[in-house]
């Protein structure tokens, strides 16, 4: 209650809080998919909100606890909401699952990237599911990355990457 924050490109901010203290909250509006109560959240001048336009949600990415992902490939949830061109999008896709470290074990599944994750990625691991929507947040280079607890499920190896 009662938060307001103006960050500018190149800022970080990072909220600490104890259980039950909002910041997923937080995050969740940040990233326009919870309605606000009072206020609004703006990107450059404009409102970023449930109903957003395409334009505006391309610069915001974000990874949240929970991350979601649907009973389709890897490849397909990691370019989810990814308005990609075409030919490029293999080796983009590529080169943000390299970057947490998703590539290291998509290779070894039965069908690699074409692996059928199943419904909400139950066959994945919490540590897998976490680096797919990570993955998904880098291939977008978003101009605002809201990002929270993202690496809680990931092992320390990985984690100390990311």
């Amino acid at each position: 209650q009662g938060v307001s924050l103006s960050l500018f490109p190149g800022e970080f901010l990072a909220v600490l809080a104890p259980p039950g203290g909002g910041k997923s909250s937080l995050a969740a509006a940040a990233l326009g998919v919870r309605p606000l109560v009072a206020g609004q959240v703006m990107v450059d001048g404009v409102m970023l909100g449930p109903r957003a336009g395409p334009d505006l949600r391309e610069k915001v990415a974000g990874v949240l606890q929970s991350p979601s992902l649907l009973s389709r490939s890897l490849s397909a949830n990691i370019a989810l909401g990814w308005g990609h061109r075409e030919g490029t999008w293999v080796t983009q896709m590529t080169a943000a699952a390299k970057r947490v470290r998703v590539h290291s074990w998509a290779k070894e599944l039965p069908h690699g990237y074409d692996t059928v994750v199943g419904p909400q990625g139950v066959q994945l691991s919490g540590g897998q599911a976490q680096g797919v929507a990570l993955a998904r947040a880098l291939l977008r280079t978003p101009r605002v990355l809201v990002l929270d607890e993202p690496t809680q499920a990931l092992d320390s190896v990985t984690r100390h990457h990311v």
